[in-house]
């Protein structure tokens, strides 16, 4: 008689979202491979049009943890990580860009302290390719409201240093909106409201986990006009999250941000091109608004 054994569930689930990223997936995929423990690697292609899902194939292959999902069209980040959620069975999630790496030997340990803690949302710090900072410069435990520690930035707006609990990401999943098209820009706040707002505890540990290549991504490359257009459009990210939650202040001060900057790129335009765009401040923020922020800082620079 024969026995049937169970696979063992996967204790993390990394979802990696990839478009055109051929000359640095396998350098992603190798770090990841490479980690001591049981894992399912998720590998979200937005419609690549390189080598990408070639090399994703040929992954596939040899480490049978590793998935491909293949949207059915360029959906952009935010899609692009609910496709990836969808998909995860592990004890954790673990958000990845597919120009990235994790650092070595690390994802075991983290996952042990965030067992170890009972945390919802283990922290950790990171390494950027730049001289810009991602490290935790204080350590803590967070309980209750944790959104009121994000906008104090206790808590750092980004995702790829952070294990997110199954009870967590399984309650956000159903409150994400596939029919919503988001801006690439709103990814970090949009996720990390959602699942802070569904988490009760967070611990922070002082291991570098996460290598950020801040050199390689899109954004690099845009000229203000985009820069000012990303930044307007976080009004249907910040309209979505008020719809699921209601606004709070915690959320009034992020678009606050966002407003700011916005309002930092606008007056780098020339006059004419001040006058064309204008109309993509209004999808921000009011008349009264706009005229208060430049006044404000015009008067800092005199």
């Amino acid at each position: 008689m024969f026995k049937l054994f169970k696979k063992n569930k996967p204790k993390v689930s990394l979802v990696i979202i990839i478009y055109n990223k051929e000359d640095y997936i396998e350098e992603c995929l190798d770090s990841i491979v490479s980690q001591k423990i049981e894992k399912e690697i998720i590998c979200v292609d937005d419609c690549s049009t390189d080598r990408t899902n070639e090399i994703l194939k040929s992954y596939t292959k040899k480490y049978p943890e590793i998935k491909i999902v293949r949207n059915y069209e360029n959906c952009g980040t935010i899609l692009s990580r609910y496709n990836g959620l969808k998909k995860c069975t592990g004890e954790y999630a673990y958000l990845v860009d597919g120009d990235d790496k994790l650092m070595p030997d690390t994802l075991a340990t983290l996952y042990d302290i965030a067992v170890e803690r009972k945390c919802d949302i283990l922290e950790f710090s990171m390494i950027a390719s730049s001289k810009k900072s991602f490290e935790l410069r204080k350590f803590g435990d967070y309980h209750g409201n944790l959104l009121e520690y994000f906008a104090d930035k206790k808590i750092k707006n980004t995702l790829a240093n952070k294990l997110i609990s199954k009870k967590v990401y399984k309650k956000t999943i159903p409150l994400l909106n596939p029919d919503v098209k988001h801006d690439n820009f709103s990814e970090a706040i949009f996720y990390s409201y959602h699942f802070l707002s569904n988490a009760s505890s967070l611990s922070q540990v002082d291991i570098k986990g996460y290598y950020y290549y801040d050199d390689r991504g899109m954004t690099t490359n845009s000229n203000n006009i985009e820069r000012l257009n990303h930044f307007c459009n976080f009004y249907i990210t910040y309209n979505e999250l008020c719809c699921v939650y209601g606004e709070s202040k915690e959320l009034f001060y992020w678009k606050n941000i966002v407003c700011n900057q916005a309002i930092d790129v606008f007056l780098k335009l020339n006059k004419k091109d001040q006058d064309k765009y204008r109309f993509e401040l209004k999808k921000l923020m009011t008349e009264e608004e706009i005229d208060f922020l430049i006044n404000e800082k015009l008067n800092v620079e005199e």
